[in-house]
């Protein structure tokens, strides 16, 4: 089920004209062997930073 709405999603854009398609996910989980597993690569990914705050002098 998924495929075929991974596929019927990139025919629409490709209809409207699109040439690419770009996905963002949180892991390297099981989205990320359905997207490599339909010819999807990484090509970049992110870091996520984070500080606590509590108990500090905040502006």
């Amino acid at each position: 089920m998924g495929t075929t709405i991974l596929f019927k999603a990139i025919e629409r854009i490709r209809t409207k004209g699109g040439k690419r398609v770009f996905f963002k996910w949180a892991d390297e989980g099981p989205a990320s062997s359905f997207y490599s597993r339909h010819g999807f690569k990484i090509t970049r990914k992110y870091a996520i930073m984070r500080r606590r705050i509590e108990g500090d002098f905040v502006v």
